[in-house]
């Protein structure tokens, strides 16, 4: 009998060590993806210059926005976002998927921004010659709701920076 006993007490501590360490699974509902916005366009501070596309990678196998920038020195530009898809709130989303590929001169400081009803989350972007892939918690009680996603790209040093930025970015539920 106590042998029997502590083989089930045994198996209920493997089966819960099981459970604590498996990785969350992804919700079902589908992600909310910055390409899909409904709106979109560039801007420009000063005499920056930025064009953006929706262009397919083959890396990432879906739809990226493709953001080509030329920085003077002081100046900005980047992309904005709106009018997403239903589910980009708290009920739904509670990280930012990031995947980010960059081939600039180095001279440009980037940034996610989401923008709401409270305030803004930014969360800096470090692109790399290759996809890097990173998740950043969502701070819904800093953002509110969400009115819009920017991806801003900053000139910083004495010389102009150029470059291009491919962003697959996702918002999705962790259930825990």
């Amino acid at each position: 009998m106590r042998s029997r006993l502590t083989h089930l007490r045994a198996s209920a501590l493997a089966a819960l060590a099981i459970a604590l360490l498996q990785a969350p699974v992804r919700a079902d509902s589908p992600a909310v993806r910055l390409s899909d916005a409904g709106q979109s366009g560039v801007f420009n501070v000063k005499d920056g210059q930025a064009t953006v596309d929706r262009v397919a990678d083959p890396a990432v196998g879906e739809r990226v926005l493709k953001l080509d920038y030329t920085l003077p020195k002081g100046s900005a530009a980047g992309v904005w976002t709106r009018a997403f898809p239903g589910g980009l709130d708290p009920e739904h989303v509670d990280v930012a998927e990031l995947a980010v590929k960059g081939d600039g001169t180095g001279r440009g400081d980037a940034a996610l921004e989401i923008k709401g009803t409270s305030g803004t989350q930014r969360i800096p972007l470090g692109p790399r010659p290759e996809w890097s892939r990173s998740e950043h918690p969502i701070e819904w009680s800093r953002i509110g709701s969400v009115n819009e996603v920017v991806v801003s790209v900053g000139q910083v040093g004495d010389s102009p920076a150029t470059g291009t930025l491919w962003l697959d970015v996702r918002f999705a539920k962790i259930p825990w």
